[in-house]
């Protein structure tokens, strides 16, 4: 196998490369890192040329030693330089020179910028740089002296730390935050498989279903630390998706700390939402809709019934205890209705439930029956859903990767039940709980804790928050 060499004393760099699963070892290399003024990005790329040189120097016995074996080794390079207006703000004299900078960033947009040079076997050497700009909200000076005080900026190129405390006054930023940090993950990802070293790309699109995965089947709430851990996600440039059987408006009332902040993927993948936009709605046929109507109607008696549009949900005369469910336990958006069909508005799913579970009549009965006309599974122990036959996790989830331009390989998916399964084939690093059924196990490429051990959110701090 292939070593890497990552020739860098920085620890931020060192965290970015363990997150992504690489293995390396670690190089000191002393350059002269003094420079003419110019171009930001053709400095950074030549103090990384410099860098390179100098390891090369160092390592080139062992280099060759490993080509000879077969194996070979990559030493990976990189510079990182904070610009402002042309300004390049390395790092801060003092505390004074510190506080020079932040006021400079604060309110406006600057840009980081890294260089990175690959060392292949001593002597074939590629250099590249990324961009990223950055958006700092206004700050106060008393603000400014109190971030000053706390010590962080002492040794940081433009006086910060992303993913310290400063992160809280970062408004948002174009392009990659592990650029920011220190090296462009997604980019040296590529250019290292160029080189035949097969590289894992990092995370940029973590998906989670709710109902057994992150959370106790039908619970109202999601526990604090992972609200947390969505704002980081997002503050890291990660998009975090929602995949339930659930309603929009009621998956957008459990997570209301950081609802714009979520992509939803409800109702199965009927219905996409981003940003308070419908990205995705598939309807079921009106054929469909009757027939199947008229035979859950039957078992009204004994189960809840919900009918799902696009602007919230239809309840036909439902029990005072199901009405109550819906509206103080999944805070549905919803309307009672003596007959649906005399509605005229679409219809993109059909549920059934009892509580404790539906399992018995839902895999012995009803989904046998309807299981070649429409999309129909458990979702979760105590639902019956009913979609479109073209309706899936998975599909809803293709879509937004190609909306996105995420890859497979960029996606995190966490699930628990057979409506589960299509989604976790769309992402390659894919996760079932260890209270998952066995043959969502058997697809998932790992097992983690289940919700009663926060193990969503165990996996994402230790794979993305390097905790």
């Amino acid at each position: 196998m292939m070593k890497l060499i990552l020739a860098s004393g920085s620890p931020r760099r060192r965290e970015i490369m363990h997150r992504c699963g690489l293995e390396f070892e670690l190089l000191k290399v002393d350059v002269d890192e003094s420079y003419e003024a110019g171009d930001p990005q053709e400095i950074v790329e030549m103090l990384s040329k410099r860098k390179a040189e100098a390891a090369k120097d160092l390592l080139q016995g062992e280099c060759e030693g490993l080509k000879q074996s077969g194996d070979g080794c990559i030493i990976i390079c990189a510079d990182t330089m904070v610009a402002a207006d042309g300004e390049i703000l390395g790092k801060p004299k003092d505390r004074e020179d510190a506080g020079r900078m932040i006021r400079l960033l604060q309110g406006r947009t600057h840009q980081v910028y890294t260089g990175v040079t690959l060392v292949k076997e001593s002597f074939s050497m590629a250099t590249f740089s990324e961009k990223t700009d950055v958006i700092v909200q206004p700050m106060t000076e008393e603000e400014i002296a109190a971030y000053v005080e706390t010590g962080e900026c002492d040794d940081k190129a433009g006086a910060y730390a992303i993913q310290g405390i400063f992160s809280s006054y970062i408004q948002g930023f174009v392009g990659d935050y592990d650029n920011v940090v220190g090296l462009p993950m997604k980019r040296l990802s590529m250019e290292l498989r160029k080189l035949g070293y097969p590289a894992p790309m990092p995370i940029h699109m973590v998906v989670t279903d709710i109902d057994g995965t992150l959370v106790k089947d039908s619970s109202p709430e999601v526990y604090p630390e992972m609200i947390d851990a969505i704002r980081k996600l997002r503050k890291m440039g990660i998009l975090f998706c929602i995949a339930t059987g659930r309603q929009y408006y009621s998956v957008r009332h459990m997570f209301q700390e950081v609802a714009d902040e979520i992509i939803y993927l409800c109702e199965n993948g009927a219905h996409v939402v981003y940003n308070g936009q419908d990205l995705h709605i598939k309807e079921m046929k009106g054929d469909i809709v009757r027939e199947l109507l008229l035979e859950l109607r039957q078992f009204r008696e004994r189960f809840g019934l919900v009918i799902s549009t696009p602007k919230g949900c239809y309840l036909e005369r439902p029990s005072e205890d199901f009405e109550t469910l819906i509206r103080d336990s999944y805070h549905n958006k919803y309307q009672l209705t003596d007959d649906f069909l005399k509605e005229d508005v679409p219809c993109i799913k059909m549920a059934i439930y009892q509580k404790g579970s539906i399992r018995a009549f839902g895999e012995g009965e009803i989904i046998p029956r309807w299981k070649d006309r429409v999309k129909t599974c458990m979702a979760g122990e105590e639902w019956v859903d009913f979609m479109d036959s073209h309706v899936d996790k998975g599909e809803g989830l293709q879509f937004l990767q190609e909306y996105f331009g995420i890859s497979r390989e960029e996606t995190m998916v966490f699930g628990d039940n057979a409506n589960d399964i299509g989604m976790l084939a769309a992402g390659q690093e894919s996760y079932a709980v260890e209270n998952a059924r066995e043959e969502v196990r058997e697809k998932a490429k790992y097992t983690c804790p289940g919700y009663q051990e926060k193990g969503v959110y165990t996996v994402i701090a230790g794979r993305l928050f390097g905790r």
